[in-house]
């Protein structure tokens, strides 16, 4: 496939023809704005991620002493994980 041939049908979200993917693509609206706010964002991405890996532990930590029928995100702590959210459930709905 030609470059320029790759990088329309990568535009159009992988399709060559009507409904015909030849390749995962995508279909993401950024606009201008925020690829410049999200440019400069991610100089802080590892920060935050060790700040977020710092509460998540806390909460483990934390939430260990409360007790029994607490459903914590992960049974063993993940190394890379990013923990954007920390779900707690209970076993009673």
């Amino acid at each position: 496939m030609r470059l320029c041939d790759r990088v329309k049908s990568l535009r159009e979200g992988g399709h060559l023809e009507a409904l015909q993917t030849g390749t995962s693509g995508r279909n993401s609206r950024l606009d201008e704005i925020q690829a410049a706010v999200l440019r400069v964002k991610l100089r802080y991405l590892a920060e935050w991620n060790l700040k977020r890996l710092s509460f998540a532990n806390m909460y483990f930590d934390e939430l260990a002493r409360v007790g029994s029928g607490l459903m914590l995100p992960h049974a063993n702590r993940v190394r890379n994980a990013r923990y954007h959210l920390f779900v707690v459930q209970h076993e009673k709905p």
